[in-house]
């Protein structure tokens, strides 16, 4: 208080001259500052500000809490073992090796070495700021356990992860590169495997949709009763495209819980792309009974587009072939769950979201990003790949005389398929027959 006493004493004597009191006893900043004019005393805070700004920036200690850094010391000493065992270690904290975080930390680097320090106090180094984020997405961890165990405050634990989520899932940055909608030479690598998985051609892509829970009742401003979804828990909603081998080319979290998935998809970017046929054009497949565009495939919580195939679900004994062509295409469609799944269990924190709703999205993309990452390092995936809380079965009718169009150009696209199909499948049978009667 020295220096604010002297200020104030300046500012008084600028103001009353002369009529300083004087004499023994001693002046006190309290009297003064009952007496003062503000503009003066605003002008003197301003110079204890500056003076201020200007000291050596010394004894952060004395705002910083004392912790034990057990956690990180640790998975520094562990930088130091043999590739296998460091590997193991690190796939169970970080859901990759080390080859694989130290890659995915440089590609991160660019957008966080100098963050705004209005924003964060003290910049954290770039590999433990990344470790600690990729720590507490596949854990789920609280951020005051995450920040014990990299001697951080609870505080400095959000900021970073709002910044590297934030990094993972703008399409300017790195998702874009890590969740890419196919274009020709790449549907016919996915086609060709989804052909050998079930034999439907001309197959690109499987979608639907998945509940994300949260920890935590929405605020009031966010209207909760939208977010409480057939579960029975408040969660948003994800829908995804994915390819055979679970790595997902398009995603979208803009929705509630409580939302159907044919809605969802209809306020997703890629279904304009798709009706607008901006997307998935190429390759044509010709036959006999006409021409067939790529296609993704889903269950019956979708609309029927010439662009996205559902099953015939006849549900008759007679219909043999519809039936079994329905049961292969719901094969490939698990491929989508089976991506969701070895999502949820990979990245933890979805299994209940300790986020904030306005950052639930963003997390959310950040941790699929994450996850063709590991996809495409060929990182182990999760033994469970079964999603237990897929979003509900059925469609919501839409009227719209548009759509009723591309329906009808569906119902034609799904028989071109279907006559393909089968046609493969009589000689597939035809070649087994012959190869047992060969054997006898």
């Amino acid at each position: 208080m020295e220096l604010l006493d002297f200020l104030l004493l300046c500012a008084c004597t600028q103001s009353f001259g002369s009529d300083i009191p004087s004499g023994s006893q001693p002046i006190h900043s309290e009297d003064l500052i009952s007496d003062t004019p503000l503009s003066s005393i605003f002008l003197v805070l301003c110079a204890v500000l500056y003076t201020a700004s200007c000291l050596p920036q010394m004894g952060r200690e004395c705002w910083k809490v004392p912790r034990n850094s057990t956690a990180w010391e640790g998975v520094q000493n562990q930088a130091l073992m043999d590739a296998q065992t460091r590997d193991t270690e690190w796939r169970k904290t970080y859901r990759m090796g080390f080859a694989s975080l130290t890659y995915l930390t440089e590609e991160i680097r660019p957008y966080i070495e100098n963050p705004n320090t209005d924003f964060v106090r003290e910049p954290v180094d770039v590999k433990k700021a990344v470790a600690m984020v990729i720590h507490r997405l596949a854990h789920g961890e609280s951020p005051r356990k995450i920040g014990d165990l990299y001697n951080l405050g609870a505080s400095t634990v959000i900021k970073y992860t709002k910044i590297i989520t934030g990094v993972l899932a703008n399409r300017k940055k790195l998702y874009s590169k890590y969740i890419v909608i196919p274009t020709e030479e790449r549907i016919r690598r996915l086609s060709s495997k989804f052909e050998c998985s079930i034999g439907i051609p001309n197959v690109c892509g499987a979608i639907g949709g998945t509940h994300i829970k949260l920890q935590l009742k929405p605020r009031n401003s966010y209207k909760p009763a939208d977010y409480w979804c057939s579960h029975g828990f408040y969660s948003v909603l994800l829908q995804g495209v994915c390819d055979a081998d679970k790595v997902f080319w398009d995603v979208c979290c803009n929705a509630p819980g409580g939302l159907d998935n044919s809605t969802h998809l209809r306020a997703s970017s890629v279904w304009g792309r798709l009706k607008d046929g901006e997307i998935l054009q190429k390759p044509e497949i010709h036959t006999p009974n006409g021409v067939c565009r790529p296609v993704i495939i889903g269950n019956s919580s979708y609309p029927f587009m010439p662009f996205l195939i559902i099953p015939f679900n006849v549900g008759s004994y007679e219909a043999i072939r519809e039936n079994q062509f329905d049961g292969d295409l719901l094969r490939g469609q698990a491929k989508i769950g089976n991506a969701f799944a070895v999502l949820k269990n990979r990245w933890k924190i979805l299994e209940k979201l300790n986020v904030d709703v306005k950052y639930a999205a963003q997390t959310v993309l950040a941790c699929c990003v994450l996850h063709n990452f590991c996809q495409i390092a060929g990182e182990p995936e999760p033994d469970e790949q079964i999603d237990n809380s897929p979003n509900q079965d059925f469609v919501i009718p839409y009227e719209d005389e548009e759509e009723a169009i591309l329906q009808m150009e569906g119902m034609e696209t799904r028989r071109i398929m279907f006559i393909e199909w089968l046609r493969k499948r009589e000689e597939a049978e035809l070649e087994r027959a012959a190869r047992r009667q060969k054997l006898f």
